[in-house]
């Protein structure tokens, strides 16, 4: 039900780029296209009593900052893998490199 409901945020964000695309009779590239993907801290904080606050659901601030350093070292790897697919596709030589 989470993997599904982060599918469908996606798509609610991707609609109106994908419409307009398509009244243009366009493509969106891929990588500019959202995606939602389930960041899974279970076992990030599995055992970790002292991360959550009294109520022992939420967490207190020093989970939170180690559930935002997580979320933006996962994004940081993310990010530099499609820096690294774009600077390979650019350095990637066509076949016709003349035009001809």
């Amino acid at each position: 039900a989470v993997r599904q409901s982060a599918a469908e945020a996606a798509a609610v964000v991707n609609r109106p780029l994908e419409e307009q695309a398509k009244r243009a009779r366009q493509q969106v590239p891929a990588e500019v296209l959202a995606k939602a993907e389930v960041f899974d801290a279970f076992q990030l904080f599995q055992g970790r009593r002292n991360y959550f606050a009294e109520d022992g659901v939420h967490f207190n601030e020093r989970g939170t900052r180690l559930l935002a350093t997580a979320v933006f070292a996962e994004l940081r790897r993310e990010v530099s893998r499609c820096l690294r697919r774009m600077a390979d596709a650019q350095s990637v030589i066509p076949e016709n490199p003349m035009g001809l």
